[in-house]
């Protein structure tokens, strides 16, 4: 008697989640416990992907905060050039006079 085997793959490579209560009965129970166990890792790895989109658009959203917020302040606070810090001296000695 020959081993029930499932196709596991899509024609995309990726793992099937449609299998039907007889398919997944039809395996052995050591071809079940490794057939769950895969399915579960599969599940897992989904959801951690999806995870991480999800911070990797978090992250953007920060980064795109702290870049208004920068610009923000530089705006309200310019850096000050030589000519400008020469001119607050010599202003600065004129009013000491």
């Amino acid at each position: 008697m020959t081993e029930a085997t499932l196709e596991v793959f899509d024609g995309l490579g990726q793992i099937r989640r449609d299998f039907s209560a007889q398919e997944v009965e039809s395996l052995s129970p050591e071809r079940r416990e490794r057939f769950t166990a895969l399915l579960s890792a599969s599940l897992d790895c989904s959801e951690a992907e999806r995870e991480m989109d999800q911070a990797t658009a978090e992250v953007a959203t920060r980064v795109q905060e702290l870049t208004t917020a920068e610009e923000a302040h530089r705006k309200a606070h310019p850096p000050t050039d030589r000519i400008a810090e020469l001119r607050k001296v010599i202003a600065a000695q004129n009013a000491a006079r």
